[in-house]
C-alpha cells in the first residue's frame, strides 16, 4: 500500500502487482523455532492479541441499542442500563466458551503463546475487549482505543509492539496505520465523520495527534500480523 494513503480503501486489482507468497506452517516447525528473536532482533516487548468480528462483548449491538433506548426513556433507564451492562459482562465469556480458539483469542491461547516466547515479550489479550461489531465505527473505535492504550501505557524506550489480530481486527490495524501516518487534514476528517466528541479516548487521541509530528513517532515501533483480514481499508506505509 502507498505512503499517504489517507484512509482510502484498498483497491481490488484483477492482476495484483505482487504475486502472493504462500507458506504452510505446522506445529512441529513451531516447536523448533527460536522465538527469542522476537525480543533480541525485533525488540518486541509486548504482543497484543485482538480477536475479530463477532467475538466481542456486544457483537450484534444489543447492549448499544438498550443504552440508546435508555437515553430516550428516562423512566426505564436504570433497568435498561443494568440489562445492557449484564449483557456486556456475560457475552464475551459465553462466546469464548462456545468457540474456544476458533477465530478467536482466549486465555489458553495467550498462555500457550507465552510459553512459546518465554518470559519476554509479554503476551496480552486486549482488555477491555472491543464489541466485535461488523461496521466501520466499531473498527474505527478499536483503532482509536489501541492508540489510546499506547498513550496511557507507553512502551519502554527500547520496546516495539506486535499487534496480532484476526479478521476485522486487522482492518482496525489498517486504520491505525492511517492515524499514525498523521496526515492532519485527513485525520481531522476521520474524527469529524465519526462524531464521537465527548468520548474520552476519542477526545484524548485527537488532541494528541493534533500536537504530534507526522508521521507519529510510534509508527516506527508497531509491527503487525493480521490473519484472515478481509480487503477493506488501505494500509498507510508511513504509519507502521
Amino acid at each position: 500500500m502507498p505512503a499517504e494513503n489517507r484512509f482510502l480503501h484498498q483497491q481490488y486489482p484483477t492482476n495484483p502487482g505482487s504475486a502472493p507468497v504462500l507458506q504452510t506452517l505446522n506445529v512441529e516447525e513451531a516447536q523448533q523455532t527460536d522465538f527469542s528473536k522476537l525480543h533480541t532482533v525485533l525488540k518486541i516487548g509486548r504482543i497484543l492479541l485482538v480477536h475479530g468480528t463477532f467475538m466481542g462483548d456486544d457483537p450484534f449491538g444489543i447492549a448499544d441499542g438498550l443504552k440508546a433506548v435508555a437515553e430516550a426513556a428516562p423512566l426505564l433507564a436504570n433497568q435498561l442500563n443494568r440489562l445492557a451492562d449484564a449483557l456486556l459482562e456475560k457475552t464475551r465469556p459465553f462466546t469464548t466458551s462456545m468457540t474456544g480458539d476458533i477465530g478467536n483469542y482466549h486465555e489458553p491461547y495467550r498462555e500457550r503463546f507465552q510459553e512459546l516466547v518465554g518470559d519476554d515479550p509479554q503476551v496480552e489479550l486486549l482488555s477491555p475487549t472491543w464489541s466485535g461489531q461488523n461496521h466501520h465505527l466499531a473498527r474505527a473505535d478499536l483503532a482509536v482505543r489501541l492508540l489510546h492504550q499506547l498513550l496511557i501505557r507507553p512502551l519502554l524506550p527500547d520496546q516495539n509492539l506486535l499487534l496480532w489480530g484476526h479478521s476485522h481486527a486487522g482492518n482496525a490495524f489498517a486504520l491505525l496505520t492511517n492515524l499514525l501516518a498523521n496526515h492532519q487534514p485527513s485525520v481531522a476528517e476521520f474524527f469529524d465523520t465519526a462524531a464521537q466528541e465527548g468520548t474520552t479516548h476519542w477526545d484524548e487521541v485527537r488532541t494528541h495527534l493534533e500536537k504530534s509530528s507526522s508521521p507519529h513517532p510510534l509508527a516506527s515501533r508497531i509491527l503487525i500480523a493480521a490473519f484472515a483480514t478481509p480487503v477493506r481499508y488501505g494500509w498507510d506505509t508511513d504509519g507502521y
